[in-house]
């Protein structure tokens, strides 16, 4: 017999009879990315050095994924950074701990963070400048308003700590 939370779940259509559960997708403003402002320009800062962006099976980019919708996450030591970035976005999703793991060859060890499923966001992330595996291919934005720039620069430096461009760094 199935258990009541189980079928309870399948009725909601929250579930389906292969064992997979459909978490509630949370987002905040969704349109965040479109409109620029100083905390846009932070937490698109923040997400141009540390931040991941993954997108749906059917994306426009030919990546092959097994991810079924576009994904936007963030991952630090501590909990401060992505709970700072989820407050400016007015976003309620949950920070998640993974714990220190210990590979074959290195260790990872304890972060924090959060996912977000949010293709409209994902989109206005790529026209941005932010694409998957952006760390071979990540160049500056040119299009950010001279007003938003320092807030832009002090969300890279919290995202990583560091800026650089070819042949020097700070």
């Amino acid at each position: 017999s199935m258990p009541e939370s189980r079928a309870l779940a399948l009725d909601r259509g929250k579930a389906n009879g292969k064992g997979k559960i459909f978490r509630k997708v949370i987002y905040g403003d969704e349109l965040f990315f479109r409109t620029w402002s100083p905390e846009m320009a932070y937490v698109l800062g923040v997400l141009y050095t540390d931040g991941n962006v993954f997108p749906g099976k059917n994306n426009s980019l030919g990546l092959i994924t097994t991810s079924t919708s576009p994904r936007i996450s963030l991952w630090q030591k501590t909990p401060e950074l992505p709970l700072k970035v989820l407050n400016l976005m007015s976003c309620n999703a949950t920070i998640f701990k993974r714990a220190r793991k210990e590979y074959a060859t290195t260790t990872s060890g304890e972060t924090w963070g959060f996912v977000l499923n949010n293709a409209p966001m994902f989109d206005d992330l790529l026209k941005q400048g932010v694409y998957p595996n952006k760390s071979k291919t990540l160049s500056f934005p040119g299009q950010i308003p001279s007003q938003y720039f320092w807030h832009f620069i002090r969300g890279c430096w919290d995202g990583d700590g560091s800026i650089s461009t070819p042949g020097t760094s700070i």
